[in-house]
């Protein structure tokens, strides 16, 4: 029988899954693994001279938009998922593209089949740690990417004390993670302590996933749309599930 949900997102961002799970019955922890921290940039109006603005994440529109407070409106705005969408429509920008599934590969194929065509270049404020592969689409298609780091992933300082806590008193667990940062931060403490037991494993989406079992662990949980609400109900609905012995 599972002791407990752990949740490993930056700290604001558990509150709704805590409660979510907590009203089902079950017990749930935050223990980030992950705590964003803004770098600083610097920006002209040549920098805005773009067809399009991507926004990959949440992070992205906030950072960006508290210092560039508003867009030309000759730029188009895509974003990869509707939480990040309704980000930017609370900074009261409009989205022009979004994906039908909220993943990289899609997000780039879906654009390009319908805008590909006419687009010279490319504003991308991102991660720091982001991968290069929207960078590499966009260039292989004739398209300038202006890639525009704007904060970093870190490991908070408290990690280590919290997840050992929570391992010492809830040993059967899930595991829940948005992101692979926060999976290989939370894999790293796992193998300072020496923890080896077993444990199910929920993944937002497809790319969290493939970080996962590529460090040769099984994910239990992966909602059809990549949303951290559609993860939590989905470890609810299966540990109401016998089969499951969760």
């Amino acid at each position: 029988m599972t002791d407990a949900v752990f949740l490993t997102r930056e700290k604001s961002k558990n509150q709704a899954s805590l409660l979510r799970l907590q009203a089902a019955g079950m017990k749930a922890i935050s223990i980030p693994m992950i705590e964003v921290k803004p770098l600083t940039f610097e920006w002209t109006e040549k920098a805005l001279q773009v067809d399009w603005i991507f926004f990959t994440s949440q992070n992205s529109v906030r950072f960006f938009l508290q210092k560039v407070r508003q867009l030309p409106t000759n730029i188009k705005v895509a974003s990869i998922g509707e939480k990040t969408s309704e980000a930017l429509e609370n900074w009261g920008i409009s989205v022009d593209f979004e994906p039908s599934l909220y993943e990289t590969e899609v997000f780039l194929k879906e654009w390009s089949q319908k805008n590909a065509a006419g687009t010279n270049a490319v504003l991308l404020p991102q991660s720091k740690i982001a991968k290069p592969r929207i960078l590499q689409f966009l260039t292989n298609l004739g398209i300038s990417c202006f890639r525009l780091p704007l904060y970093d992933t870190v490991l908070p300082s408290e990690a280590l004390t919290n997840l050992k806590s929570a391992l010492a008193s809830y040993p059967h667990f899930i595991a829940v993670f948005a992101s692979p940062s926060a999976w290989r931060n939370f894999k790293q403490i796992l193998d300072d302590l020496a923890f080896h037991k077993p444990f199910f494993i929920g993944s937002i989406g497809e790319v969290t996933t493939q970080a996962i079992e590529k460090d040769g662990y099984e994910v239990t949980f992966q909602p059809e749309k990549y949303q951290m609400e559609n993860l939590i109900d989905l470890i609810i609905k299966e540990s109401k599930n016998d089969d499951k012995k969760l």
